[in-house]
């Protein structure tokens, strides 16, 4: 269960919806006159100075220009690297000295980026404040951005927002750091994050206090404004190998009323919550602290807490009529862990519930493991209403201690679900039987892994009033099924849109590659089959491969960041000029 990578086969990116979109701005500068050395910071600056469109006249290659100082943005900019692939034909560095970009009460929209190696104390590569503030951001990459140097709550290794409003789409944010959210902090700011990635940012180095380590991915501190209120909206996003030292291994909202959010379609596995220095830790993937919360169609995988909630803790604290009520439906909530290192922790292995209402409908909690009580579920209260279980698979579920609460723990109601016999029930009434589903998540259709059932099981055809579609986007069919996984539902089929070879020139033995870029892309193939039928499968780089000599044919396919969709058109090339070193190609077939 340990190999993410031998599980997964497929991820479908989901249809394009837009909460916020950049207003235009008017043209501005040109960055370069056709070669890389034109591309200086002091051009960059006096570009960025004007505000407007900036975009970058570099050459056909890569470039990266280092900052000695961060670029203030005082006016509506758009900064455009340029190029189909993801993060674009240009990079920004910091040098691991410098924030790369600062600005109040304006907008800035970043397309085809990449921003590494920036640091500061609260915001490594963005800083942006005001409560009319906007940032945008398009297809672009923050890695190895900095903010633990801070000494205040404020973090987001790559970016701190305070007020104003963030809209992102299919970025990938990797290796950042921050006191709080390791790629991104939010201080009373909605945010729409859509078809992106999030892997190995981490906030735990800030947990050494009570009040950092939250967020290893995204930390955020209210939605909005007092009295107006904002969302929070992830979907379509993968949160893979994140850390924090507190609350929420990928993520953590904290919100006030009336502010609420929405997490669908997504998928989150390998992330970890270690004890801060008071020795608590809830929420290995997710910590929801106060408010509505919106959670379905997602899959929760091989994630762990040293405390509390190896998957997703939601907690209710402050409260308002109507306001603090979650409502998860179509989730697969599988072998997640709530690890202890002393016998008075380690609760919840897969869910775990403090106050206000929650409904868990058509949701698969299974495999999941707590070192004390409640292997697949936790929940505080003593008031049964509180937990509302519809249609819910508990299955398989273990603990570390001598207790019954193998399964559950705590006062839970419902109706229609089904749980192993081991332990105490966790519903009266409640099916005991083995509910006989898969060992592990798979890809069998739709947006993301999940955990099938399988033939001859209980489940199936056991529910009533499911949704109309499960977690894969297959409609129920008669009977629904209990669980996320609807057993002869037909799911979509999942695969990246094949890009459109558009043209191939030659620079010698390199050969670059023109084509349209692909929604959720997050690298690009090519595949060239020369005419003796050798053929190579080679990684783009810079949207260029090289090659011997030869006649070939080429065709190119995207990848997200677990598999690759279908291949382009074919077009050909001739090589005359053999490479001036040896080419040893990634895969001979």
């Amino acid at each position: 269960m340990n190999n993410l990578s031998s599980l997964l086969r497929w991820l479908l990116v989901g249809s394009i919806v837009l909460i916020w979109s950049a207003a235009p701005v008017h043209a501005a500068g040109v960055v370069g006159n056709g070669t890389p050395g034109s591309c200086t910071e002091a051009a960059l600056r006096a570009a960025v100075a004007g505000g407007g469109r900036v975009t970058f006249n570099c050459g056909p290659q890569p470039v990266t220009i280092t900052l000695t100082d961060q670029l203030e943005v005082r006016q509506d900019t758009e900064i455009d690297g340029g190029g189909p692939q993801q993060g674009g034909r240009v990079t920004l560095s910091g040098g691991g000295r410098t924030r790369l970009i600062w600005l109040y009460d304006t907008t800035l929209t970043i397309r085809n980026l990449t921003l590494i190696d920036g640091r500061s104390v609260e915001g490594g590569a963005i800083r942006s404040a005001g409560l009319n503030s906007r940032v945008f951001i398009y297809n672009s990459i923050f890695r190895n951005n900095d903010s633990t140097a801070g000494t205040d709550e404020e973090g987001g290794g790559a970016i701190s927002m305070h007020f104003g409003r963030l809209h992102i789409e299919d970025s990938l944010f990797e290796h950042n750091r921050g006191i709080n959210g390791g790629a991104i902090y939010n201080l009373r700011c909605p945010i729409t994050v859509l078809r992106s990635t999030f892997r190995n940012n981490d906030s735990s180095r800030g947990g050494v206090v009570a009040n950092f380590g939250f967020g290893g991915a995204i930390y955020n501190d209210g939605a909005g404004q007092s009295g107006v209120g904002g969302q929070i909206v992830i979907r379509d996003s993968i949160f893979i190998g994140n850390k924090a030292r507190n609350f929420g291994g990928a993520v953590y909202s904290y919100l006030y009323h009336p502010d609420s959010s929405t997490i669908e379609r997504s998928f989150f596995a390998d992330n970890i919550v270690y004890l801060n220095s008071n020795g608590r830790a809830s929420g290995g993937a997710l910590m929801h602290h106060n408010g509505p919360l919106t959670l379905r169609d997602s899959t929760f995988f091989n994630n762990r807490s040293e405390d509390i909630g190896g998957a997703v803790v939601v907690a209710q604290t402050t409260f308002h009529t109507n306001w603090n009520r979650a409502v998860l439906t179509n989730l697969a909530v599988v072998g997640n862990r709530a690890d202890a290192a002393n016998t008075d922790k380690g609760n919840g292995g897969g869910l775990y519930f403090n106050g206000g209402q929650a409904t868990v409908v058509n949701v698969t909690v299974a495999h999941n493991h707590a070192d004390r009580l409640g292997g697949g579920i936790y929940n505080t209260s003593s008031n049964s209403a509180d937990v509302e279980l519809r249609n819910t698979i508990i299955a398989d579920n273990q603990i570390g201690s001598s207790h019954d609460s193998v399964q559950c723990f705590g006062a839970l109601r419902g109706s229609r679900n089904l749980q192993t016999p081991t332990g105490r029930s966790c519903v009266s009434g409640i099916m005991l039987a083995q509910p006989r589903v898969a060992q592990s998540v798979d890809y069998h259709g739709g947006f993301i892994p999940s955990l099938a059932l399988l033939a001859g099981s209980p489940a199936i055809d056991a529910g009533a009033d499911c949704p109309a579609f499960d977690q894969r986007g297959a409609a129920r069919v008669g009977p629904c099924d209990l669980g996320a996984f609807e057993y002869a539902g037909v799911a979509p089929a999942a695969q990246l849109e094949p890009p459109t070879l558009t043209g191939l020139t030659n620079h010698g033995a390199l050969v670059q590659v023109s084509f349209s870029p692909v929604t959720g892309a997050a690298r690009y193939e090519a595949e060239a089959r020369r005419v003796d039928g050798l053929t190579w499968m080679v990684l783009l780089t810079n949207n260029s491969i090289l090659l011997d000599v030869g006649r070939y044919t080429i065709r190119v396919r995207a990848c997200n960041e677990i598999v690759c969709g279908p291949f382009s058109n074919e077009l050909s090339v001739e090589v005359s000029q053999a490479p001036l070193k040896l080419f040893v190609p990634l895969l001979v077939r």
